[in-house]
């Protein structure tokens, strides 16, 4: 049984979008109107984050791994139970009785890992980062970057990339590029060396944390009961990514439950479907484009 901390919330609610007046949202049309739309949100005192998604979805910036479990507004039933769902490892208790949560990383998570790792692609970045260590952290990105369902989410720093991602034609709807601030990069100086301490970041008992490591949490006193998870968005930072990711400027975004949209302080851009090609081509006389950001 999972803590309350992990459910889905009851309610979506998505990003708000650029708000103008008269309109809920405002859709460019041109790479120039885009630029006049999010300018004056960049500057050398700022950072943001940029997804392109072909679509309007009604939760934006789920996880992957999330959409098998959660009924999203308008969207198909769950195809898992959710009730399925349990921790790797069960939270211990204090010497008062009070939950600890040891870990948020699920065993469906590790399942995902284990199928990937079976037919694996040959990838000399990623080979060459996880080496023999079937519990290193960097299988999350191996599988994330070759299309399993993980908790990550990929962003780019570049906005051009992400209106790349959002005109694709193929999608005969709206698309949209979501816009997100900054978040803490943890694992940038120091990344985990396993799958299970890479979302230590997210568990709010550090305290508790570190005497259940310590196998003393028999000893601990929790001062006060609290939220089990840190609900902030996170950057899951690997150095020296692959071609593709660097091509792509790219990142990944999680946070401590896997069932949750990333959508803290995010704002998006309506990408029309009669508009798509147009970018589209316009992005490929700038470079943006297939070639480009897929190298072989």
């Amino acid at each position: 049984m999972l803590p309350n901390d992990f459910l889905p919330p009851q309610h979506f609610t998505p990003p708000s979008c650029l708000t103008f007046p008269g309109a809920h949202y405002r859709s460019v049309e041109t790479i120039a109107d885009f630029f006049e739309l999010i300018n004056p949100y960049l500057g050398p005192a700022s950072r943001w984050w940029f997804r392109g998604e072909k679509k309007v979805y009604s939760a934006p910036s789920l996880p992957g791994f999330a959409r098998d479990y959660v009924q999203t507004p308008g969207g198909q039933p769950p195809t898992k139970d959710i009730n399925d769902l349990e921790l790797v490892e069960p939270p211990g208790q204090d010497a008062t009785g009070q939950p600890v949560l040891l870990t948020c990383l699920t065993r469906q998570e590790l399942d995902v890992i284990k199928c990937f790792q079976n037919s694996a692609p040959s990838d000399e970045y990623y080979e060459k980062l996880v080496g023999d260590d079937p519990n290193h952290a960097g299988w999350l990105i191996f599988a994330q970057h070759y299309g399993m369902k993980t908790r990550l989410v990929d962003v780019s720093t570049d906005p051009l990339v992400a209106l790349y991602f959002a005109s694709d034609p193929s999608s005969d709807t709206d698309g949209r590029v979501w816009m997100y601030p900054d978040p803490p990069s943890i694992h940038g100086i120091h990344p985990p060396n396993t799958m299970h301490d890479a979302f230590e970041p997210a568990i709010a008992d550090k305290k508790g944390l570190a005497f259940a490591q310590n196998g003393r949490l028999h000893e601990y006193h929790k001062s006060h009961a609290g939220n089990l998870l840190i609900s902030s968005t996170f950057l899951f930072n690997f150095e020296a990514p692959n071609r593709r990711v660097i091509a792509q400027r790219g990142k990944f975004l999680w946070s401590g439950s896997p069932l949750h949209p990333l959508t803290q302080g995010g704002i998006g851009v309506n990408i029309p479907a009669n508009s798509k090609i147009g970018i589209r081509n316009a992005l490929s006389a700038m470079s943006i484009n297939e070639d480009e950001l897929f190298p072989l």
